[in-house]
């Protein structure tokens, strides 16, 4: 079996990165860990020439502290939303 090439290899790392968040991204709030998380697989993404704008949480509209907790959190449904949708960007560039 060959080495698979440097770009792909990236990629599919940045992939699997992205869905073990998600397999782990449960509850109506997920913690900022979360967010920080996808933010350094999107930029990734973004420095193997990917544009990843979208997928970026809007911070501004996303965050706030709960009374039960000190780390900032994150709407659960919203931030797998954008999982979701980027999981779906990298799968389709194969086909």
């Amino acid at each position: 079996m060959s080495a698979p090439d440097d770009s792909q290899d990236k990629l599919r790392r940045i992939e699997a990165r992205l869905v073990g968040l998600r397999k782990n991204a449960d509850g109506q709030l997920v913690s900022q860990s979360f967010v920080t998380e996808l933010n350094q697989a999107l930029d990734s993404l973004e420095g193997a020439g990917y544009s990843a704008t979208e997928f970026r949480p809007s911070e501004p509209t996303m965050f706030g502290n709960r009374a039960f907790t000190e780390e900032p959190v994150v709407d659960g449904p919203y931030f797998r939303a954008k999982l979701d949708a980027v999981i779906h960007y990298l799968s389709g560039r194969r086909t």
